[in-house]
């Protein structure tokens, strides 16, 4: 049966168990944050001690797996057998008996991480069907600043789109991360309150001059003076401000570009969801689809290719990143 890393979490918060628990997929995060539940919260500290294994695919063989589960509980109600790094498990075809016939008095998880599971094997079809199943899926970079608004919200904070925004321009995709961050802003903010761009600068440590989102509004915009500035600023702290993220969010500001232009006559209401973002911020790319020509578009996405590869040393010598990016600013403004 498939499910949701929140429809489990909260199964596991009323004391509800099934026998198996197949969590898999690339996005770590979810996975790490049921596993570690399970660790912690299942049983309480006292029951741990004889009822709780944990186990490594690497280490182990399938048999290991049956030993534990089938075991019974001794002064508790289950047994809990966590398998982390699952997917290093060679002989995971031994297991399709106990996925048929499950111990009843086991809660067995089962944490297959980093990559996904090829379907169409037997094993596997059979894992999913006989098992409670998630499947932990990569977030893309622009459902970043909605998964900041939600976990915000279920703390009690909310926060401003454009506060969103800059956060998910800053952090990534990187969950840990981003988790971090937002852990740090609802024990400094009171609930029912506001997170602004203003605590963002101040408890994130993003500067208000000189961050990503003002580069982009700056190379939006065509502002000559303010992008030397900022990128001069990024090359100067470059311990600080790493050029990769930069490009990869550059990326995806010209690709919003892009998709404005081609929509010129759109409504911010209809145009917001093809850019991916809200409808607070589709004026800064409607404005900057008129700055740009299609064939400065284009020179755009290749001049991004040309520094990006040079970035990662292909084809050049190691070029300091505040020439590269002095470079990058010449190459989409001319």
């Amino acid at each position: 049966m498939a499910a949701t890393h929140s429809s489990i979490l909260s199964d596991w918060k009323k004391g509800k168990f099934d026998p198996i628990y197949l969590l898999y997929g690339e996005e770590d995060f979810f996975i790490d944050d049921l596993v570690t539940f399970a660790e912690r919260q299942i049983l309480n500290e006292g029951e741990q001690a004889f009822n709780q294994i944990v186990l490594y695919g690497k280490e182990i063989g399938y048999q290991n797996i049956l030993d534990n589960a089938y075991q019974f509980p001794m002064m508790a109600e289950r047994r809990v057998v966590i398998v982390k790094e699952f997917q290093e498990m060679r002989d995971v075809d031994g297991l399709s008996p106990y996925f048929e016939n499950p111990a009843e008095q086991t809660v067995l998880i089962l944490a297959y991480k980093h990559k996904k599971f090829d379907k169409r094997k037997k094993i596997w079809k059979t894992a999913v069907a006989k098992s409670t199943s998630f499947e932990s899926k990569k977030i893309y970079d622009n459902k970043i600043p909605v998964f900041i608004s939600k976990q915000l919200k279920s703390m009690g904070v909310d926060i401003e789109p454009q506060a969103s925004d800059m956060m998910a321009t800053y952090l990534g995709n990187d969950l840990s991360k981003v988790m971090n961050e937002i852990n740090k802003l609802s024990i400094v903010k009171e609930k029912g309150s506001l997170v602004t761009k203003d605590d963002v600068h101040e408890q994130i440590g993003i500067s208000k001059e000189f961050n990503v989102f003002e580069f982009q509004k700056a190379l939006g915009a065509k502002d000559q003076l303010a992008s030397y500035r900022i990128a001069n600023y990024f090359g100067e702290n470059s311990k600080k401000v790493n050029i990769v993220p930069i490009l990869g969010s550059l990326i995806g500001f010209y690709q919003k570009i892009a998709i404005a232009k081609v929509n010129p006559h759109a409504k911010s209401s209809d145009l917001a969801p093809l850019l991916g973002v809200s409808p607070y911020f589709v004026q800064q790319y409607t404005q900057a689809a008129r700055n740009y020509s299609g064939n400065q578009l284009r020179n755009a996405f290749k001049v991004l290719r040309e520094i990006d590869l040079k970035s990662k040393g292909v084809g050049t010598v190691s070029t300091p990143q505040g020439q590269l990016l002095r470079e990058l600013v010449y190459g989409l403004l001319r």
